[in-house]
């Protein structure tokens, strides 16, 4: 909200939605608002997160991938939860970086959010040391169309095109799309992205409404590698790689597709909340679907129950074959778990979880790296209990 607005500065909705100060909260939250992202208009990311205190994208190669540094040291391990629109951008505690290279950040995006600190395990698994939320923009109240055209050295282009509009006075559309090409200014750092996102929003009434939500986007990039003390110093814009390597021109090259329908419906006391969503990525699909309950006879406890699928995928980024001539693959997995969380009061609250609660054993990630094949095992059940006083 504006400053001064109702006397607010700012409305921060956690995931308790329990009423108290932020100043109260185990966490510190921050974002990027609309007016500097237009500012920044940037090609990745990093450009507009960075400004946030604490918050460290690193932009690996010039190129669409990242990795992070909030709360700790730079890594790559699955310690921050990446979301859009509340929903997690991949599953969570994997090899965590270039999360965020599946969101609509050059086609539609509105609002930029990290939370640090203890009270983002709230957010689900993976929110150990932050989350990361891209807010797309809603539906206009009035007819609004944009297009936008930006170009810069080195081949850089990007296309924006923007269009939203109420439908009737119950609904209405957002579709947005992008196109960015830039061949890089070091050697072999060249990507193209294209993107599109469509919203539909529809109140039905009585306090209840459905945001249904498709996002798609086709990457295409050349890679390369970090630089000897020698290269650094007499040639910086080389890609890093031998000859040997460029030449079998390695290359990302990745699809991803995620369909959402958020309901939400308030009634007397009680809120409920459904967030079912499916995700696909090129060789790769995970669908997951979240029941949240608040009851009206028991207030301050909320209860969600999480399912977790994902689909088949290929160990390593060239989809490469055994000696056999077979894919290598993961066949994926399935798990549920049931978390809980009662607020007894202002001061004291009990989290719990049970994680995996059908006790299945699963692959967390398989990975095929330097000829071997090694595969990190997923946790049994397990359950933990926790108990929060604030003074």
């Amino acid at each position: 909200m504006d400053d001064g607005a109702d006397g607010f500065e700012r409305i921060t909705v956690t995931a308790s939605r329990q009423e108290s100060l932020d100043t109260d909260l185990a966490m510190s939250v921050k974002g990027v608002g609309e007016e500097e992202l237009a500012l920044d208009n940037g090609q990745h990311v990093a450009e507009s997160l960075n400004s946030i205190s604490g918050v460290l994208i690193d932009q690996l190669s010039g190129g669409q991938g990242h990795k992070a540094a909030i709360r700790m040291p730079m890594n790559t391990g699955g310690y921050y939860l990446y979301l859009q629109d509340n929903i997690p951008l991949q599953s969570a505690a994997f090899f965590n970086h270039n999360a965020l290279w599946w969101s609509s950040f050059n086609s539609n995006v509105a609002r930029m959010e990290v939370l640090k600190g203890a009270d983002t395990a709230l957010y689900g698994s993976g929110a150990v040391a932050a989350t990361v939320n891209i807010l797309s923009a809603d539906v206009a109240d009035k007819p609004e169309t944009s297009v936008d055209l930006m170009l810069g050295e080195d081949g850089y282009t990007k296309v924006q095109a923007n269009h939203s509009n109420k439908l009737s006075n119950t609904q209405g559309v957002r579709v947005s799309g992008s196109y960015l090409n830039n061949d890089g200014w070091r050697d072999h750092t060249g990507s193209k992205r294209a993107e599109v996102t469509l919203r539909h929003e529809l109140d039905l009434g009585d306090n209840e409404r459905l945001v249904t939500s498709f996002v798609a986007s086709d990457l295409e990039q050349e890679m390369a590698a970090g630089l000897t003390e020698n290269l650094y110093e007499n040639d910086v814009t080389n890609s890093g790689l031998s000859d040997a390597v460029l030449a079998s021109d390695p290359l990302r090259k990745i699809k991803y597709m995620r369909l959402s329908t958020q309901w939400d419906k308030v009634d007397d006391n009680n809120f409920y909340s459904l967030i079912p969503y499916y995700r696909y990525r090129t060789n790769d699909y995970i669908a997951n679907v979240r029941v949240r309950y608040m009851p009206a006879f028991l207030q301050g406890f909320t209860t969600m129950l999480e399912v977790q699928s994902i689909g088949e995928y290929c160990l390593d980024d060239a989809n490469s074959q055994d000696g056999e001539g077979s894919d290598r693959k993961d066949d994926g997995y399935t798990i549920a778990n049931l978390k809980a969380l009662y607020q007894i009061s202002e001061s004291l609250s009990i989290n719990a979880r049970i994680l995996n609660i059908t006790d299945e054993k699963y692959v967390q990630e398989a990975s095929y790296r330097y000829r071997k094949t090694k595969y990190s095992p997923g946790a049994p059940r397990t359950a933990y209990i926790g108990l929060n006083y604030q003074f």
